[in-house]
């Protein structure tokens, strides 16, 4: 580690690697799997002054302190010619699209755009000035497999860009969503998923993409399929958590079937620790409408992440979403879910070992769940009154 950066989640990570792990297209934290509202990436100061005198202790010089840091993706060129060059780049590329050419030159601009999109903001902005996202949205429609592809690659990069994002919810939502559903490569319907990951962090894109009547059915028919692998099922996954930060869009995800596919995704022994903690996050969040939690306990979630919560093969961030998702089916069925809590005899022990990984997140919730217990035991000898509400779905599952 030569440039410490502290993440949304607390966590120190070496600049080059975090921004790498970003530029995939992943929006998570590596180490606790928590989906994040930002990528920012701020200086751990107190990490590189000891990484330096570590250094200068034995004789290692750091070019990382000779140039000044900017933020991932966020580097421009230093000159006003290298910065004229971009921007003539960008607009010759731009004009290579709208211009009469023939396909291999529509290709080849293409791919440079692509390659451009991929390597930092100012770019990416270059490319948005010239007018690029218009060519490229008409573009899905291409008949030539790869042109669609490299356009769809091009404008999920552009997606991350402010301005970009805007264009391309105006104008090309509706054909992402159709090449979500049909495009002709299997890399260029995922493509078009993780954009609408990028696209549903703005309230109002995540509304227009909600009310799209193929697109969260489309995201769910990746999570499903069986010619996908964990990777793909997981990006569309974090579209459909971006699209149920907004509450209008909860009933949407229920109605295209999320919480048969997710359990039955559980209940595969091939599913993969992570995509088995991108499937209990999902769960959770959708069982925190009363719903949500009828959907899941009727079809045996709550027996299913009782199981899970008692694996000792799961791993401590999987632990932490499946205590999430167990404390919002005890606080919309009440007593209920809390009952069948109590005749397990492993949960409780279950719940202090996550308590004890507590940098996962998940020993507060842990901690919630455990004082409902107690409560109910007590309460079960009179001694108590309860600090929750009666359960409103008795004998659901």
């Amino acid at each position: 580690m030569t440039d410490p950066v502290v993440i949304e989640t607390g966590h120190t990570y070496d600049r080059s690697s975090i921004t790498k792990w970003f530029g995939s297209g992943n929006i998570t934290c590596p180490k606790t799997g928590k989906i994040l509202t930002s990528t920012e990436l701020v200086n751990n100061v107190s990490v590189s002054h000891v990484i330096q005198k570590h250094c200068r202790a034995n004789g290692v010089v750091l070019a990382i302190n000779s140039r000044k840091r900017k933020s991932h993706g966020d580097v421009a060129p230093d000159s006003l010619a290298a910065k004229g060059a971009g921007r003539l780049i960008a607009r010759f590329l731009t004009s290579e699209l709208i211009t009469n050419g023939d396909e291999e030159t529509v290709y080849r601009a293409l791919r440079e755009i692509r390659v451009l999109t991929k390597t930092g903001s100012f770019n990416r902005s270059c490319l948005v000035e010239a007018g690029c996202v218009s060519p490229l949205i008409n573009l899905l429609a291409s008949e030539d497999s790869r042109i669609q592809e490299n356009a769809m690659a091009a404008l999920l990069n552009l997606s991350k860009h402010a301005a970009g994002k805007g264009e391309i919810a105006g104008e090309g939502l509706g054909l992402i969503v159709e090449i979500l559903n049909e495009g002709d490569k299997t890399e260029t319907r995922l493509y078009a998923a993780s954009a609408l990951f990028y696209l549903s962090s703005v309230e109002d894109y995540s509304l227009l993409i909600g009310e799209n009547a193929d697109a969260i059915p489309g995201l769910m028919r990746i999570v499903t399929g069986d010619e996908f692998g964990d990777s793909a099922k997981r990006n569309a996954l974090l579209a459909v958590m971006g699209l149920l930060m907004q509450p209008e869009n909860h009933w949407r995800v229920l109605a295209a079937g999320a919480v048969p596919a997710l359990l039955d995704l559980l209940r595969d022994e091939e599913t993969g620790g992570e995509l088995t903690a991108d499937c209990l996050a999902t769960l959770a969040k959708l069982a925190e409408y009363p719903d949500g939690t009828i959907g899941v306990i009727r079809r045996g979630g709550l027996k299913l992440a009782v199981k899970i919560l008692s694996s000792s093969e799961a791993s401590p961030a999987v632990k932490q979403h499946c205590v999430g998702l167990v404390l919002n089916l005890c606080l919309n069925a009440g007593n209920d879910v809390v009952g069948v809590l109590v005749k397990d005899s492993v949960v409780m022990g279950s719940l202090y070992t996550v308590i004890s990984n507590g940098e996962y997140g998940g020993s507060k919730k842990a901690s919630a769940l455990i004082r409902m217990i107690h409560e109910y035991q007590e309460r079960k000898t009179g001694s108590v009154e309860p600090s929750f509400q009666r359960g409103r779905f008795i004998h659901a599952w």
